[in-house]
């Protein structure tokens, strides 16, 4: 359920702006989008169907620990937000 949310969340765009590499990421979840993205772009992508398909695969390899830390990675600049009142602050 959770790797279906992040699928719909971190694909929506339409094919041609996924591939030309157009839609950037939220900066909390970098991890994330780079892991599936370096699985799904490893070879070039055939058609539509075959793009589904490998991101279907590559969320599915997604584990629980690497969800957890993505969400501890997002509460940790939330804090940061907060306590800065939005104000532009460098995280590393």
């Amino acid at each position: 359920m959770f790797v279906g949310f992040w699928m719909h969340h971190l694909w929506s765009d339409t094919l041609a702006t996924t591939i030309a590499g157009y839609h950037s990421p939220p900066p909390y979840d970098f991890f994330l989008w780079r892991y599936v993205k370096d699985k799904v772009f490893s070879t070039p992508v055939q058609d539509i169907k075959n793009l589904k398909a490998r991101k279907t695969n590559a969320f599915a390899t997604v584990t629980e620990d690497m969800l957890e830390k993505t969400w501890r990675e997002i509460d940790y600049r939330l804090d940061v937000f907060r306590a800065t009142k939005g104000a532009h602050v460098e995280v590393y």
